[in-house]
């Protein structure tokens, strides 16, 4: 119970709150644990004995204390009572100290605790609710009366007066009980609407969720292969800096060793001549006309045959070719530019070529031929006559040896200009025995189709006509080349499969995103037609 005498037996005498882990002394008398380790702290520091403060009882030392788990029990349940009639603001009328309400009672307008609700009169014209200090909510409004009936016309709750002689005469009413518990059922029926509805706006919930957290996974996975493949490109473009470096520098060698000899020779033809001057001026100079005549004869021919020339008017020409070596500089850069970007084009959009790919023989039904290097495949009309496995389409189907289950790879295949042919991929555990295990006719396989046939899949053809198909559902596809070579993509781990059309440019034609589950093998099939793996 929550009365105001139960509050005071368990209201530690210390901190008058409610006891917070009550300890018991040996007198028997109880506190808080932090409470009496307080008072017994500040005892020693005025160098008295610790003492029981209700009692005065001292003690040589510090007993020890006992748990009282029943009062702590008790305790606990005080004040999640109290705090919640407190969350209400209600206090019962007849106490002297604010202690929380358990009960109203209606006609007499009080708010009672337990104590005075267990004293108060148990008639039925005294109705207890909910403590609740709105009485005006309770009572007819008109004859200031407790409500006990609801107008089912009206739909409003009424007293007694309201029946018999109020503007609700002659209505249909019933008991607020009865009322109450028929509005509940509809509240239930609704529920039995609602709760389906709530679930599975849950479960779309939970999809768009996984859906958000997918392409973000896709997302991030894309920003490091972004950033692998700038990685990529600085150091493709560092290594083609370094050659057009070295070609350059190679180019200037070439170039300026003519240069260099000519001024070597030059130069040495200066300091010669420099050196006559010198000595034909200071001839010049000389006032002895015997000196003057005995010095080395020199004319003009001597002259420049001592120092190698060939005459006065003759002028040394190098043809200069650096335009050429110039032209060959730029041309060798802008081919080192040109093959980067289709580089990066088929490294970020196709993957890794598969190389190894061969078909798988055992995988052949009868009217199926491989050639000897495995990677052409001819669909034939009539049976062959080769024995039959278990792993044998019964629709004209070949798979590939290998099968993906990680990375990005792609191969090229060229299809025969007519007969109808197939090529794409699937799952191994493919069914091979239903109807529908063709390529593309159900949720493991996804296929490019060609037909020229006049009707196939329900679609009206009188010239070749090609379309994407999964799980039996087509995307047609328009402008393409009879016989021509295409692409596939496979990015297993972000669940991409891109089909393209290989011409003089790369043209995209159709991408599915799934989540693959099995190692993926490439798939072909067909009838009257020729498949070839591009190597």
């Amino acid at each position: 119970m929550a009365s105001a005498d139960l509050r005071a037996e368990v209201t530690c005498c210390i901190c008058m709150n409610i006891y917070k882990d009550p300890v018991t002394l040996p007198c028997g008398h109880n506190y808080c644990l932090e409470c009496i380790q307080r008072t017994w702290d500040s005892q020693e520091h005025i160098d008295e004995r610790p003492s029981c403060p209700e009692c005065r009882q001292t003690y040589r030392r510090r007993p020890e204390l006992t748990k009282n788990v029943r009062l702590r029990n008790i305790a606990e349940y005080m004040v999640s009572e109290t705090t919640k009639h407190e969350t209400s603001g209600i206090i019962c009328s007849y106490c002297d100290s604010p202690v929380p309400a358990a009960k109203t009672c209606v006609l007499c307008e009080v708010s009672l605790c337990d104590n005075h609700v267990s004293l108060h009169s148990k008639s039925k014209e005294h109705v207890l609710t909910e403590p609740t200090a709105s009485m005006e909510k309770m009572k007819c409004s008109v004859h200031k009366k407790i409500l006990e009936y609801y107008c089912t016309d009206d739909s409003v709750c009424i007293c007694v007066s309201c029946c018999l002689a109020g503007a609700h005469r002659g209505h249909t009413v019933e008991l607020l009980e009865e009322a109450s518990e028929k509005k509940k059922d509809k509240l239930k029926n609704l529920l039995q609407y609602m709760i389906p509805k709530r679930d599975k706006i849950e479960e779309d919930l939970e999809n768009q969720q996984k859906s958000k957290a997918k392409i973000q996974k896709k997302s991030a996975a894309v920003k490091q292969r972004i950033a692998s493949l700038f990685i990529k490109i600085k150091e493709y473009l560092e290594a083609l800096e370094k050659q057009m470096v070295s070609e350059i520098s190679q180019q200037e060698e070439k170039l300026v060793l003519p240069f260099s000899n000519l001024i070597q020779q030059l130069e040495e033809q200066k300091n010669k001549l420099s050196n006559i001057i010198r000595d034909i001026e200071e001839m010049c100079k000389m006032d002895e006309p015997l000196t003057v005549l005995q010095c080395e004869e020199w004319d003009r021919s001597s002259i420049f045959d001592y120092v190698k020339g060939r005459g006065k008017d003759d002028v040394i020409e190098i043809q200069y070719v650096g335009d050429q070596e110039e032209y060959e500089i730029k041309e060798s850069l802008f081919t080192g530019l040109s093959e980067l970007v289709p580089a990066v084009k088929e490294r970020w959009v196709c993957g890794q070529k598969v190389m190894d790919m061969v078909l798988d023989v055992n995988t052949l039904d009868n009217n199926g031929r491989v050639s000897e290097d495995l990677k052409v495949v001819r669909f034939l009309k009539t049976d062959q006559g080769f024995l039959e496995t278990l792993e044998l389409f019964n629709c004209n189907e070949v798979l590939s040896t290998r099968g993906f289950n990680s990375g990005r790879h792609y191969w090229d295949v060229q299809g025969s200009e007519l007969g109808k042919w197939c090529v794409g991929v699937s799952y191994a555990g493919v069914d091979r025995e239903e109807e529908n295990s063709l390529t593309g006719m159900n949720n493991k396989s996804w296929g490019l189709y060609q037909t020229n046939s006049k009707w196939f899949m329900g679609m009206l053809s009188g010239e070749n006509q090609y379309f994407i198909m999964h799980n039996s559902r087509k995307w047609l596809l328009s402008d393409i080349s009879p016989g021509g070579r295409f692409r596939i993509s496979l990015d297993f781990d972000l669940g991409l499969l891109s089909f393209y059309e290989v011409n003089y440019t790369l043209r995209h034609l159709h991408t599915f995103s799934a989540t693959f589950t099995e190692p993926l093998h490439a798939a072909f099939s067909g009838s009257e037609s020729r498949i070839e793996i591009i190597s």
